[in-house]
This record gives structure tokens, sequence and C-alpha cells, in this order.
């Protein structure tokens, strides 16, 4: 990733448009280690739709109603509807996201590797937390339940080039796009007070338990772990172990909440704090020895 991004003289390089959506870095830094001389990559991932406008409302509106005034990017511009910010070190991965999700930055970068025929393509996979991990392999799973609003589902930017490790998301995400098809590209203000009315609900469980046969225990286990590091899905999953202990996707997967300052008026991050941030929870699960796994 280092030496691919050093070839690229520009920011205007290292856009892709994927599904009408540009993605781009916008900023990168790499940082040395005085001692071991580990290199840390840091990079600030945007996106925005092409051709967007923004609608500005009338502050001193005097009529019943407004209906406010369609405002478009500047001259060779595009408005950033989301932002992600990355870490890398060695094989380990810290990813904080600003509206863009993982999976979504996962095709990005494959997409910018391969485009100079490089055939290292990767995946990103979400570290456990292994005391939680230990108790559902010692327990078993009884059952394992999936909760989304339609509404946050279709509006997802995922552009969906890998595989869906669960048969389960599989068919939710071939759902999810089945009711995509349904609606306006732009959705109108009926249509998505509809989506956020719905509620996408899926529970798998065991019958009878321990008493199931061991094809269907390890289906169900399968599917439950699977459905956990699945990025385009809700990041709640939860899990209820053969003795009847519920435990949450975030109890299992390694995060942590970060407060990072806004960029003077605008809707953005300011980068440089967020790296600060990715940085500083890196030494974190270092000192836990969680990068040890």
């Amino acid at each position: 990733m280092i030496s691919r991004k050093q070839q690229l003289n520009d920011v205007h390089s290292t856009q892709r448009v994927l599904n009408n959506v540009v993605y781009r870095i916008q900023h990168y830094r790499e940082d040395n280690d005085f001692f071991t001389h580990e290199k840390t990559l840091l990079l600030h991932i945007v996106s925005g739709i092409i051709g967007q406008t923004a609608l500005a409302m009338e502050m001193e509106c005097l009529a019943d109603h407004d209906d406010g005034k369609e405002q478009a990017p500047p001259e060779k511009h595009e408005f950033i509807n989301n932002e992600a910010y990355l870490l890398f070190k060695g094989h380990h991965v810290i990813f904080c996201s600003h509206g863009l999700s993982l999976i979504t930055i996962q095709n990005y970068l494959n997409n910018f590797l391969h485009s100079e025929k490089m055939d290292n393509s990767f995946e990103f996979v979400n570290i456990t937390n292994i005391d939680k991990l230990q108790l559902i392999n010692r327990n078993g799973i009884k059952s394992f339940n999936f909760s989304a609003s339609m509404y946050k589902m279709t509006q997802d930017e995922v552009n969906s080039i890998t595989k869906n490790r669960s048969q389960i998301s599989a068919v939710i995400n071939g759902f999810t796009q089945k009711v995509k098809e349904a609606f306006s590209k732009e959705l109108t203000e009926e249509e998505q007070k509809i989506l956020q009315e719905l509620q996408v609900n899926v529970s798998v469980r065991l019958i009878g338990n321990t008493r199931a046969s061991i094809e269907a225990q390890k289906f169900v286990k399968k599917e439950a772990e699977e459905m956990l590091v699945d990025d385009e899905l809700s990041p709640q999953v939860i899990l209820v172990t053969g003795n009847g202990e519920a435990v949450k996707s975030s109890d299992i997967q390694l995060h942590k909440t970060i407060t990072i300052q806004k960029l003077k008026n605008s809707n953005s991050l300011q980068h440089e704090d967020a790296w600060t941030s990715l940085s500083n929870y890196f030494e974190e699960l270092k000192s836990q020895k969680f990068t040890e796994i």
C-alpha cells in the first residue's frame, strides 16, 4: 500500500468512481518509528456523489412554506458526503468511520491497487475480544438476532464486490437490493418515511438447543460468527449462548468511541485529530497485547 501511494503524484490519481460515487485519498501521511524503523501509514478517504446538490433554507422566509434553494458545488468540485480515517501498521489496521463503512473502503482500496495490475487483493478481518469468544466456544450458540432500519440498509454506499461471508447475510442483502429497486434513486419524502417505518428483524435459533443435531449447531455457530464480521450488516448482532447469556457484537469486536474536532464550520472532521486518536488507540491495544494475536 505504501509503495503504491508513493507512485502517485496527486490526489486526483487516487480517485475511483464506483456506482456514481467518487472515492479518493484526501490526505496521506507516512510515519517512521525512530527506534524500530517501523512504518505507519495514515489515510483520510472521502466520498461524494457525482452531480449532487445541496438545499439551502431561507433564514427570513415570511411565506407559509420554503422549498429551499438548490446550491451546486463550485465548478470542478463535488460535495464531500462521507469520510473514513485509517491507520496501517504491519498487518494491523485501525479504522474510524464518519459515514463510510469498512467494506466500502476495502472495495475502494482493492480497486485502487488493482488499477496497476497488482494481484495482492486483501480483505479486512475484525479482531475479536478473546474472553467473549472463549465464552461462546465454551457454551455454544443457541440463537442469534439481527435488527436494522430498512432506511439505513438501503442508504448504505456499499459497493458489494466481495462475496458475503454469511449465507444469511447474503439473503438479507439480496432482499435489500430488491427494496432499493422498488424505490426512486432520489427518495421522495413519502418514500423516505415509508422506509424509516420499516424494521428488518432476523432471528435464527436451534430447536432443542443441546439436543439439536451437530450439523445444525455448527451451522448456527458459523453463521453467527460470520455475521459478526460482515460489515455490510448492522453492527448490532445479539448472540444467545447455550446457557442463556446474551452477547452483543459490540461486546465481541474490539472498538472504542472517540471524539474528533470539527473542521472549522463544515460537517467534516480534522483528519490530524482523527489520526492522533487512532494512534493512541493502537498503543492501547498494543499495551493490552491485542496486537500480538
